[in-house]
């Protein structure tokens, strides 16, 4: 294995990440560069990889094919116990059986659903900490400020 990737790797991982609601374990959050969609990126082999199939691959020696789904719903997340092996059917099946289907969401690129939103609300108004939230949620801080203003997903 080559060193530096595991050194480089492991120097951008927070192993104190959130415990999503139906995970028992943490999430393992990637404190590196992140797209737009919240999946951390490291370059390897002269290419940039998720930092999600990195950890797949560093614990598995190959890749997931045709792709890496995450158990816990955190696509900052990079725990290899939470990521495996699956194809975009298993994706949409896993999101609808979580409720976080464009169906059930009314929005296809939505990361929450209803019960989520309505959770975050009460747990906002009672004071906690925006940023901690996010975390949790995987959201950003303005996104949780614009949920819980009502200027998103509208109650």
């Amino acid at each position: 294995m080559n060193a530096s990737l595991l050194d480089r790797f492991w120097a951008k991982v927070n192993k104190n990440g959130p415990k999503m609601p139906h995970m028992k374990t943490r999430c393992w959050l990637w404190t590196g560069y992140k797209d737009d969609e919240g999946y951390g990126g490291l370059f390897f082999g002269n290419v940039q990889q998720r930092a999600h199939r990195i950890a797949y691959f560093l614990k598995h020696g190959n890749y997931p094919s045709p792709a890496g789904l995450h158990k816990c719903d955190n696509s900052g997340c990079v725990r290899w116990g939470h990521v495996y092996e699956g194809t975009q059917l298993t994706n949409i099946g896993d999101r609808v059986k979580r409720e976080r289907s464009a169906a059930r969401s009314k929005h296809g690129r939505a990361k929450l659903n209803s019960k989520q939103v309505k959770e975050l609300r009460v747990r906002y108004a009672a004071g906690e900490m925006t940023k901690t939230l996010a975390i949790e949620y995987g959201i950003s801080t303005r996104h949780i400020a614009y949920i819980a203003g009502g200027h998103s997903w509208k109650p």
